[in-house]
Protein backbone atom coordinates (compact mmCIF):
# COMPACT_ATOMS: atom_id res chain seq x y z
CA UNK A 1 0.00 0.00 0.00
CA UNK A 2 1.44 3.53 -0.81
CA UNK A 3 1.88 5.55 1.94
CA UNK A 4 1.67 9.24 0.52
CA UNK A 5 2.80 12.31 2.89
CA UNK A 6 1.73 16.11 1.93
CA UNK A 7 3.74 18.25 4.38
CA UNK A 8 4.18 22.30 4.61
CA UNK A 9 1.19 23.15 3.24
CA UNK A 10 -2.03 25.18 4.21
CA UNK A 11 -4.52 23.16 5.14
CA UNK A 12 -7.56 24.05 5.10
CA UNK A 13 -10.04 21.11 5.96
CA UNK A 14 -13.45 22.35 5.85
CA UNK A 15 -14.39 19.59 8.89
CA UNK A 16 -16.82 20.41 11.06
CA UNK A 17 -15.36 23.26 12.75
CA UNK A 18 -13.79 24.32 9.88
CA UNK A 19 -10.09 23.94 10.69
CA UNK A 20 -6.99 25.68 8.93
CA UNK A 21 -3.09 24.59 9.85
CA UNK A 22 -0.79 26.63 8.77
CA UNK A 23 2.38 24.70 8.47
CA UNK A 24 0.21 21.07 8.36
CA UNK A 25 0.05 18.11 7.07
CA UNK A 26 -2.48 15.42 5.54
CA UNK A 27 -1.31 11.38 5.46
CA UNK A 28 -2.52 8.74 2.73
CA UNK A 29 -2.37 5.30 2.86
CA UNK A 30 -3.66 3.96 0.10
CA UNK A 31 -6.63 5.44 -0.61
CA UNK A 32 -7.81 7.08 2.34
CA UNK A 33 -6.85 10.12 4.83
CA UNK A 34 -5.04 8.69 8.12
CA UNK A 35 -3.94 11.84 9.61
CA UNK A 36 -4.09 15.85 9.32
CA UNK A 37 -1.85 17.63 11.66
CA UNK A 38 0.35 20.86 12.56
CA UNK A 39 3.81 20.38 12.29
CA UNK A 40 6.56 17.82 9.89
CA UNK A 41 5.35 14.28 10.08
CA UNK A 42 7.61 11.73 10.60
CA UNK A 43 8.08 9.39 7.53
CA UNK A 44 9.74 5.82 6.73
CA UNK A 45 11.61 4.94 3.19
CA UNK A 46 9.06 4.21 0.49
CA UNK A 47 6.60 7.40 1.25
CA UNK A 48 6.00 9.47 -1.76
CA UNK A 49 6.78 12.88 0.05
CA UNK A 50 4.59 15.91 -1.66
CA UNK A 51 6.26 19.36 -0.43
CA UNK A 52 2.99 21.65 -0.45
CA UNK A 53 4.94 25.00 0.76
CA UNK A 54 2.85 27.73 -0.54
CA UNK A 55 0.43 25.97 -1.36
CA UNK A 56 -3.48 25.35 0.24
CA UNK A 57 -4.29 22.02 0.61
CA UNK A 58 -7.60 21.85 -0.15
CA UNK A 59 -10.54 19.15 -0.42
CA UNK A 60 -11.88 18.79 -4.40
CA UNK A 61 -14.53 20.61 -5.19
CA UNK A 62 -17.99 18.45 -5.97
CA UNK A 63 -19.78 19.40 -9.14
CA UNK A 64 -22.89 18.67 -8.21
CA UNK A 65 -25.00 19.43 -11.39
CA UNK A 66 -23.80 18.65 -14.56
CA UNK A 67 -23.85 17.38 -18.58
CA UNK A 68 -20.66 16.51 -19.46
CA UNK A 69 -21.20 15.04 -23.19
CA UNK A 70 -22.33 18.59 -24.39
CA UNK A 71 -19.34 19.94 -23.79
CA UNK A 72 -18.37 18.76 -26.86
CA UNK A 73 -21.66 21.25 -28.46
CA UNK A 74 -20.55 23.78 -26.39
CA UNK A 75 -20.02 27.77 -28.26
CA UNK A 76 -22.46 25.76 -31.41
CA UNK A 77 -25.95 27.09 -29.59
CA UNK A 78 -25.45 29.72 -26.39
CA UNK A 79 -27.43 32.49 -26.01
CA UNK A 80 -30.88 30.50 -26.97
CA UNK A 81 -33.26 30.51 -24.18
CA UNK A 82 -34.67 26.94 -23.09
CA UNK A 83 -38.02 26.46 -23.14
CA UNK A 84 -40.51 23.58 -21.77
CA UNK A 85 -42.01 23.56 -25.59
CA UNK A 86 -38.44 23.10 -27.30
CA UNK A 87 -38.93 20.46 -29.86
CA UNK A 88 -36.44 17.84 -32.05
CA UNK A 89 -36.11 20.41 -34.72
CA UNK A 90 -34.81 23.28 -32.31
CA UNK A 91 -30.87 24.08 -33.36
CA UNK A 92 -30.06 22.85 -29.67
CA UNK A 93 -31.50 19.33 -30.28
CA UNK A 94 -30.41 19.34 -34.17
CA UNK A 95 -26.52 18.91 -32.15
CA UNK A 96 -28.05 16.16 -30.04
CA UNK A 97 -29.70 14.53 -32.54
CA UNK A 98 -26.22 13.71 -34.12
CA UNK A 99 -24.35 13.27 -31.24
CA UNK A 100 -23.78 9.48 -30.34
CA UNK A 101 -21.31 7.26 -28.54
CA UNK A 102 -18.09 8.01 -30.34
CA UNK A 103 -19.19 12.27 -29.64
CA UNK A 104 -20.25 11.93 -26.17
CA UNK A 105 -17.21 10.10 -25.02
CA UNK A 106 -15.51 12.94 -26.62
CA UNK A 107 -17.19 15.91 -24.98
CA UNK A 108 -17.22 14.15 -21.71
CA UNK A 109 -13.89 13.36 -22.09
CA UNK A 110 -12.93 16.73 -22.75
CA UNK A 111 -14.89 18.22 -19.46
CA UNK A 112 -12.73 15.70 -17.50
CA UNK A 113 -9.44 17.25 -18.23
CA UNK A 114 -10.95 20.67 -17.67
CA UNK A 115 -12.56 19.75 -14.21
CA UNK A 116 -9.37 17.83 -12.90
CA UNK A 117 -7.49 21.31 -14.15
CA UNK A 118 -10.12 23.06 -11.69
CA UNK A 119 -9.55 21.08 -8.67
CA UNK A 120 -12.92 19.06 -8.96
CA UNK A 121 -12.53 15.36 -7.80
CA UNK A 122 -16.61 14.71 -8.11
CA UNK A 123 -18.84 15.38 -10.76
CA UNK A 124 -22.24 14.33 -11.58
CA UNK A 125 -23.23 13.32 -15.22
CA UNK A 126 -26.94 13.75 -16.38
CA UNK A 127 -27.35 12.77 -19.96
CA UNK A 128 -30.58 11.72 -21.85
CA UNK A 129 -30.40 8.41 -22.99
CA UNK A 130 -32.19 8.04 -26.38
CA UNK A 131 -33.25 4.28 -27.46
CA UNK A 132 -31.38 2.61 -30.34
CA UNK A 133 -28.60 5.20 -29.80
CA UNK A 134 -25.35 4.30 -27.02
CA UNK A 135 -25.23 8.14 -25.44
CA UNK A 136 -24.58 6.88 -22.33
CA UNK A 137 -22.12 4.30 -23.27
CA UNK A 138 -19.69 7.15 -24.60
CA UNK A 139 -20.21 9.24 -21.62
CA UNK A 140 -19.41 6.16 -19.11
CA UNK A 141 -16.40 5.19 -20.77
CA UNK A 142 -15.03 8.77 -20.48
CA UNK A 143 -15.89 8.47 -16.69
CA UNK A 144 -14.42 5.03 -16.27
CA UNK A 145 -11.39 6.96 -18.10
CA UNK A 146 -11.13 9.74 -16.28
CA UNK A 147 -10.13 9.37 -12.64
CA UNK A 148 -13.01 11.23 -11.32
CA UNK A 149 -15.65 10.26 -9.04
CA UNK A 150 -18.44 10.53 -10.98
CA UNK A 151 -22.35 10.22 -10.16
CA UNK A 152 -24.19 9.50 -13.44
CA UNK A 153 -27.73 9.66 -14.17
CA UNK A 154 -29.06 8.46 -17.39
CA UNK A 155 -32.18 11.30 -17.83
CA UNK A 156 -34.98 9.53 -19.32
CA UNK A 157 -37.46 11.18 -21.30
CA UNK A 158 -40.97 9.75 -22.55
CA UNK A 159 -43.92 12.20 -23.25
CA UNK A 160 -41.69 15.29 -24.99
CA UNK A 161 -41.30 16.61 -28.22
CA UNK A 162 -37.51 17.58 -27.63
CA UNK A 163 -37.20 13.74 -28.43
CA UNK A 164 -38.28 12.38 -31.18
CA UNK A 165 -40.68 9.52 -30.50
CA UNK A 166 -38.41 6.97 -31.83
CA UNK A 167 -36.48 7.73 -29.17
CA UNK A 168 -38.37 7.17 -25.88
CA UNK A 169 -37.75 4.30 -23.77
CA UNK A 170 -41.33 3.10 -22.57
CA UNK A 171 -41.14 2.60 -18.56
CA UNK A 172 -40.34 -0.89 -18.73
CA UNK A 173 -37.37 -0.32 -21.34
CA UNK A 174 -36.33 2.40 -19.32
CA UNK A 175 -36.42 0.42 -15.90
CA UNK A 176 -34.47 -2.47 -17.81
CA UNK A 177 -31.88 0.30 -19.54
CA UNK A 178 -30.77 1.86 -15.92
CA UNK A 179 -30.66 -1.49 -14.65
CA UNK A 180 -28.50 -2.40 -17.63
CA UNK A 181 -26.12 0.56 -17.18
CA UNK A 182 -25.64 0.78 -13.46
CA UNK A 183 -24.88 -3.10 -13.75
CA UNK A 184 -22.38 -2.70 -16.36
CA UNK A 185 -20.73 0.82 -15.51
CA UNK A 186 -20.93 0.99 -11.12
CA UNK A 187 -17.13 1.18 -9.61
CA UNK A 188 -15.32 2.30 -6.83
CA UNK A 189 -15.69 5.73 -8.56
CA UNK A 190 -18.50 5.85 -10.54
CA UNK A 191 -22.12 5.53 -9.90
CA UNK A 192 -25.64 5.18 -11.47
CA UNK A 193 -28.77 6.44 -9.90
CA UNK A 194 -31.84 7.10 -12.23
CA UNK A 195 -33.07 10.11 -13.87
CA UNK A 196 -36.33 11.59 -14.74
CA UNK A 197 -35.35 15.03 -17.18
CA UNK A 198 -38.03 16.91 -15.68
CA UNK A 199 -41.84 16.97 -14.85
CA UNK A 200 -42.90 17.88 -18.24
CA UNK A 201 -40.34 15.53 -20.08
CA UNK A 202 -41.50 12.16 -18.29
CA UNK A 203 -44.97 10.28 -17.13
CA UNK A 204 -45.52 9.90 -13.65
CA UNK A 205 -45.44 6.22 -14.64
CA UNK A 206 -41.74 6.52 -15.36
CA UNK A 207 -41.11 8.76 -12.44
CA UNK A 208 -42.02 6.34 -9.54
CA UNK A 209 -40.86 3.07 -11.64
CA UNK A 210 -37.44 4.48 -12.04
CA UNK A 211 -37.73 5.84 -7.94
CA UNK A 212 -38.18 2.19 -6.84
CA UNK A 213 -35.51 0.91 -9.64
CA UNK A 214 -33.04 3.58 -8.17
CA UNK A 215 -33.63 2.23 -4.68
CA UNK A 216 -35.08 5.92 -3.62
CA UNK A 217 -32.16 8.08 -5.27
CA UNK A 218 -33.39 10.05 -8.36
CA UNK A 219 -32.40 13.26 -9.88
CA UNK A 220 -34.46 15.42 -11.41
CA UNK A 221 -35.02 19.17 -13.07
CA UNK A 222 -36.57 20.73 -10.82
CA UNK A 223 -38.76 24.37 -11.27
CA UNK A 224 -35.69 26.54 -13.07
CA UNK A 225 -37.70 28.68 -14.67
CA UNK A 226 -41.27 30.80 -14.27
CA UNK A 227 -42.88 28.86 -17.37
CA UNK A 228 -42.05 25.40 -15.74
CA UNK A 229 -43.45 26.79 -12.31
CA UNK A 230 -46.60 27.37 -14.13
CA UNK A 231 -46.80 24.67 -16.55
CA UNK A 232 -46.75 22.18 -13.49
CA UNK A 233 -49.73 24.44 -11.67
CA UNK A 234 -51.82 23.75 -15.08
CA UNK A 235 -51.16 20.97 -15.61
CA UNK A 236 -51.93 19.18 -12.03
CA UNK A 237 -53.30 21.44 -10.11
CA UNK A 238 -50.83 22.31 -7.87
CA UNK A 239 -47.23 22.65 -7.38
CA UNK A 240 -44.39 20.62 -8.84
CA UNK A 241 -42.88 19.81 -5.53
CA UNK A 242 -46.10 18.74 -4.31
CA UNK A 243 -46.76 16.53 -7.16
CA UNK A 244 -43.39 14.92 -6.73
CA UNK A 245 -44.32 14.26 -2.85
CA UNK A 246 -47.55 12.73 -3.93
CA UNK A 247 -45.84 10.50 -5.85
CA UNK A 248 -43.75 9.85 -2.74
CA UNK A 249 -39.91 10.46 -4.95
CA UNK A 250 -39.23 12.73 -2.36
CA UNK A 251 -36.47 11.99 -0.01
CA UNK A 252 -33.14 12.04 1.28
CA UNK A 253 -31.97 10.41 -2.15
CA UNK A 254 -33.68 12.95 -4.35
CA UNK A 255 -31.40 15.62 -6.29
CA UNK A 256 -33.47 18.13 -7.59
CA UNK A 257 -31.27 20.81 -9.75
CA UNK A 258 -32.57 24.33 -10.14
CA UNK A 259 -34.91 24.44 -7.10
CA UNK A 260 -35.83 28.12 -8.15
CA UNK A 261 -39.42 29.09 -8.69
CA UNK A 262 -40.54 27.14 -5.28
CA UNK A 263 -43.34 29.09 -3.02
CA UNK A 264 -42.58 29.38 1.20
CA UNK A 265 -44.54 25.97 0.89
CA UNK A 266 -42.85 24.09 -1.44
CA UNK A 267 -39.08 25.06 0.63
CA UNK A 268 -40.64 23.83 3.48
CA UNK A 269 -41.95 20.77 2.44
CA UNK A 270 -38.61 20.13 0.08
CA UNK A 271 -36.76 20.52 3.47
CA UNK A 272 -38.76 18.15 5.53
CA UNK A 273 -38.55 15.54 3.04
CA UNK A 274 -34.62 16.22 3.57
CA UNK A 275 -34.29 16.64 -0.11
CA UNK A 276 -31.41 18.44 -1.91
CA UNK A 277 -30.34 20.44 -4.71
CA UNK A 278 -27.83 21.51 -6.79
CA UNK A 279 -27.69 25.88 -7.56
CA UNK A 280 -26.22 26.45 -10.83
CA UNK A 281 -25.88 30.23 -10.69
CA UNK A 282 -23.62 30.43 -14.05
CA UNK A 283 -25.90 29.11 -16.00
CA UNK A 284 -29.03 30.35 -14.64
CA UNK A 285 -27.50 33.49 -15.56
CA UNK A 286 -26.94 32.29 -19.77
CA UNK A 287 -30.58 31.59 -20.34
CA UNK A 288 -31.47 34.69 -18.41
CA UNK A 289 -33.67 33.23 -15.26
CA UNK A 290 -33.26 33.77 -11.36
CA UNK A 291 -31.87 32.98 -8.74
CA UNK A 292 -32.57 30.91 -5.90
CA UNK A 293 -31.32 31.68 -2.14
CA UNK A 294 -29.05 29.49 -0.67
CA UNK A 295 -29.78 30.35 2.65
CA UNK A 296 -33.66 30.06 2.41
CA UNK A 297 -33.07 26.64 1.40
CA UNK A 298 -30.68 25.67 4.00
CA UNK A 299 -32.55 27.32 6.63
CA UNK A 300 -35.43 24.80 5.37
CA UNK A 301 -32.97 21.82 6.00
CA UNK A 302 -32.70 21.26 2.14
CA UNK A 303 -28.70 20.19 1.57
CA UNK A 304 -27.36 22.42 -1.78
CA UNK A 305 -24.53 22.27 -3.58
CA UNK A 306 -23.49 24.02 -6.17
CA UNK A 307 -23.50 22.95 -9.90
CA UNK A 308 -21.30 24.05 -13.41
CA UNK A 309 -24.15 22.72 -15.75
CA UNK A 310 -24.32 22.98 -18.92
CA UNK A 311 -24.77 25.95 -20.33
CA UNK A 312 -21.64 27.72 -18.86
CA UNK A 313 -19.21 26.99 -21.36
CA UNK A 314 -16.25 26.55 -18.55
CA UNK A 315 -15.34 23.99 -16.05
CA UNK A 316 -13.79 26.93 -13.86
CA UNK A 317 -15.60 25.78 -10.70
CA UNK A 318 -13.50 29.07 -8.71
CA UNK A 319 -15.60 30.88 -11.27
CA UNK A 320 -19.00 29.02 -10.19
CA UNK A 321 -17.78 29.51 -6.13
CA UNK A 322 -17.33 33.27 -6.74
CA UNK A 323 -20.51 33.94 -8.88
CA UNK A 324 -22.76 31.41 -6.83
CA UNK A 325 -21.39 34.08 -4.14
CA UNK A 326 -22.00 37.25 -6.02
CA UNK A 327 -25.27 36.67 -6.54
CA UNK A 328 -26.32 35.43 -3.54
CA UNK A 329 -25.03 38.80 -2.14
CA UNK A 330 -26.73 40.72 -5.05
CA UNK A 331 -30.38 38.95 -4.76
CA UNK A 332 -30.24 39.89 -1.21
CA UNK A 333 -29.31 43.62 -1.74
CA UNK A 334 -26.69 43.03 0.93
CA UNK A 335 -22.88 42.79 0.77
CA UNK A 336 -22.86 41.16 4.08
CA UNK A 337 -24.77 37.77 2.73
CA UNK A 338 -21.99 35.10 2.78
CA UNK A 339 -18.26 35.06 2.69
CA UNK A 340 -15.20 33.15 0.94
CA UNK A 341 -15.28 30.38 4.18
CA UNK A 342 -19.54 29.88 3.69
CA UNK A 343 -18.67 29.84 -0.11
CA UNK A 344 -15.67 26.89 0.03
CA UNK A 345 -18.27 25.38 2.00
CA UNK A 346 -20.45 25.20 -0.91
CA UNK A 347 -17.80 23.95 -2.78
CA UNK A 348 -16.73 21.17 -0.81
CA UNK A 349 -18.56 19.24 1.85
CA UNK A 350 -22.07 20.88 1.39
CA UNK A 351 -21.60 19.34 -2.23
CA UNK A 352 -20.81 16.15 -0.76
CA UNK A 353 -23.71 16.49 1.87
CA UNK A 354 -26.27 17.24 -1.23
CA UNK A 355 -24.83 13.97 -3.28
CA UNK A 356 -25.30 11.99 -0.06
CA UNK A 357 -21.27 11.50 0.20
CA UNK A 358 -20.30 13.72 3.29
CA UNK A 359 -19.14 10.80 5.50
CA UNK A 360 -16.61 9.89 2.71
CA UNK A 361 -15.51 13.04 0.98
CA UNK A 362 -15.93 16.89 0.98
CA UNK A 363 -13.40 17.52 4.29
CA UNK A 364 -9.66 16.47 4.83
CA UNK A 365 -10.02 14.21 7.74
CA UNK A 366 -8.83 10.80 8.99
CA UNK A 367 -10.66 8.00 7.70
CA UNK A 368 -12.42 9.67 4.60
CA UNK A 369 -11.29 8.95 0.74
CA UNK A 370 -8.26 10.77 -0.21
CA UNK A 371 -10.40 13.33 -2.76
CA UNK A 372 -7.76 16.91 -2.43
CA UNK A 373 -6.42 19.87 -4.48
CA UNK A 374 -2.85 21.52 -3.98
CA UNK A 375 -3.46 25.05 -4.81
CA UNK A 376 -0.22 27.32 -5.30
CA UNK A 377 -0.79 30.41 -3.85
CA UNK A 378 2.54 31.99 -5.03
CA UNK A 379 0.56 33.86 -8.11
CA UNK A 380 -0.29 37.22 -8.84
CA UNK A 381 -4.05 36.53 -8.44
CA UNK A 382 -3.33 35.08 -5.01
CA UNK A 383 -0.89 37.79 -3.79
CA UNK A 384 -0.62 39.01 -0.83
CA UNK A 385 -0.87 35.84 0.99
CA UNK A 386 -2.40 36.94 4.34
CA UNK A 387 -6.03 37.02 2.87
CA UNK A 388 -5.40 33.70 1.05
CA UNK A 389 -8.49 31.98 1.49
CA UNK A 390 -10.55 34.51 1.26
CA UNK A 391 -8.45 35.33 -2.53
CA UNK A 392 -9.03 31.73 -3.21
CA UNK A 393 -12.82 32.29 -3.76
CA UNK A 394 -12.62 36.24 -5.31
CA UNK A 395 -9.41 35.70 -7.30
CA UNK A 396 -9.01 31.71 -7.79
CA UNK A 397 -8.47 30.51 -11.40
CA UNK A 398 -7.84 27.21 -12.42
CA UNK A 399 -4.75 28.00 -13.30
CA UNK A 400 -3.42 28.03 -9.80
CA UNK A 401 -4.41 24.37 -9.54
CA UNK A 402 -0.86 22.05 -9.33
CA UNK A 403 -2.04 18.61 -8.15
CA UNK A 404 -5.31 16.75 -7.71
CA UNK A 405 -5.67 13.39 -6.19
CA UNK A 406 -9.11 11.55 -6.28
CA UNK A 407 -8.89 7.93 -4.20
CA UNK A 408 -5.44 7.98 -3.30
CA UNK A 409 -4.23 8.24 -6.95
CA UNK A 410 -2.45 11.24 -8.29
CA UNK A 411 -5.02 12.38 -11.46
CA UNK A 412 -2.40 15.93 -11.68
CA UNK A 413 1.12 16.89 -10.40
CA UNK A 414 2.90 19.85 -10.92
CA UNK A 415 -0.29 20.61 -13.41
CA UNK A 416 0.19 18.04 -15.82
CA UNK A 417 -2.38 15.31 -16.36
CA UNK A 418 -0.78 12.13 -15.74
CA UNK A 419 -3.70 9.63 -16.87
CA UNK A 420 -5.09 11.01 -19.76
CA UNK A 421 -3.71 11.95 -22.81
CA UNK A 422 -4.60 15.73 -23.33
CA UNK A 423 -3.48 16.08 -26.44
CA UNK A 424 -5.56 13.20 -27.83
CA UNK A 425 -8.28 14.20 -25.82
CA UNK A 426 -8.18 18.06 -27.42
CA UNK A 427 -7.66 16.47 -31.33
CA UNK A 428 -10.40 13.65 -30.56
CA UNK A 429 -12.56 16.56 -29.47
CA UNK A 430 -11.97 18.95 -32.50
CA UNK A 431 -12.77 16.35 -35.10
CA UNK A 432 -16.25 15.70 -32.80
CA UNK A 433 -17.31 18.89 -32.90
CA UNK A 434 -16.69 19.14 -36.58
CA UNK A 435 -18.56 16.48 -37.24
CA UNK A 436 -21.53 17.39 -35.53
CA UNK A 437 -21.41 20.85 -36.76
CA UNK A 438 -21.62 19.36 -40.53
CA UNK A 439 -24.24 16.53 -39.75
CA UNK A 440 -26.82 18.93 -37.58
CA UNK A 441 -26.04 21.72 -40.77
CA UNK A 442 -24.53 23.99 -38.71
CA UNK A 443 -21.19 24.33 -40.85
CA UNK A 444 -20.04 22.88 -44.06
CA UNK A 445 -17.71 19.76 -44.13
CA UNK A 446 -14.10 21.06 -43.79
CA UNK A 447 -11.82 20.04 -46.75
CA UNK A 448 -9.67 17.30 -46.34
CA UNK A 449 -5.96 17.85 -43.92
CA UNK A 450 -7.94 21.40 -43.30
CA UNK A 451 -8.76 22.78 -39.20
CA UNK A 452 -12.51 22.48 -38.56
CA UNK A 453 -14.31 25.73 -39.72
CA UNK A 454 -15.24 28.22 -37.64
CA UNK A 455 -18.43 29.23 -36.46
CA UNK A 456 -18.91 33.08 -35.74
CA UNK A 457 -21.91 34.91 -34.58
CA UNK A 458 -24.51 36.38 -37.16
CA UNK A 459 -23.64 39.97 -38.74
CA UNK A 460 -19.84 38.70 -38.21
CA UNK A 461 -17.67 37.89 -41.58
CA UNK A 462 -15.36 35.29 -41.70
CA UNK A 463 -12.47 35.03 -44.10
CA UNK A 464 -10.41 32.29 -45.23
CA UNK A 465 -8.94 30.82 -47.90
CA UNK A 466 -10.74 31.28 -51.47
CA UNK A 467 -11.64 27.83 -51.78
CA UNK A 468 -13.25 27.53 -48.55
CA UNK A 469 -16.75 27.83 -47.18
CA UNK A 470 -17.92 30.20 -45.03
CA UNK A 471 -19.72 29.29 -41.86
CA UNK A 472 -22.19 30.95 -39.01
CA UNK A 473 -23.87 30.18 -35.86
Amino acid sequence: MVRTVIENGLVVTMDGRRTVIAEGHVVIEGETITTVDSGRPSTAPGDVVVDAAGCAVLPGFVNTHHHLAATLLRGLSADRPLRVTVNAESPTMALHRVQDEAECHAGALLAAVELTRSGVTTTTDSQSPWKGMRKGHGSLRAATESGLRVVYSPAFVNRTAMVPPEHHFGVDEAVAEFERLRDTWSGDLVSVIPEVMSLPRGTDELITALHRAGDGRMAMHLTYSAELAEWAQREYGHSAIEHLDRLGVLGEGFLGAHPVYLSDAEVERYGERGAAGAYCAVSNMLIGVDHLSIARLQAAGIRVGLGLDYPNHTHNFFETTKMSLLAQKQLAHDAGVGDAGVALGWATIDGAAALGLADRIGSLEPGKLADLQLVDLHRAHLWPPAAALSLLVYSGAAEAVRDVMVNGRWLMRDRELVHLDESAVLAQAARGQAYVAQAAGLSPAPRPASPPPVLVPDGWTLLQAPDSDRGRL
